[in-house]
């Protein structure tokens, strides 16, 4: 497969070269486009090292997963951080979730 700049292919190019310039080849207004922006991601890496990846002009997140696999030589680990509303209802959990549902006023 052909890739541009080592990230997009031929066809995700020129949708985004349409966003950017306005409209598309035949000079009409791109119709259906998403935002584009730019985004980071952290992982980690086989060895225990925490590397990051920032690319410009991204429409999701799974591009840049995509791109970690496709371009690190060792193995990788990527995580979530949940909201911070998750984290707080995780924080009195301990673990066991049979005493946790029993304990939970809705159980």
């Amino acid at each position: 497969m052909r890739l541009i700049h080592k990230h997009l292919c031929v066809s995700c190019y020129n949708r985004q070269r349409e966003v950017l310039v306005g409209k598309n080849a035949k000079g009409s207004s791109p119709v259906k486009w998403q935002a584009l922006a730019r985004r980071t991601i952290t992982y980690q890496l086989s060895d225990g090292t925490v590397a990051e990846r920032t690319l410009d002009r991204t429409t999701d997140m799974e591009e840049l997963i995509v791109g970690v696999l496709r371009d690190e030589r060792k193995a990788v680990r990527f995580g979530w951080k949940a909201p911070e509303h998750v984290r707080q209802l995780l924080d009195g959990l301990d673990g066991d979730l049979e005493s946790d549902l029993a304990a939970s006023p809705t159980a």
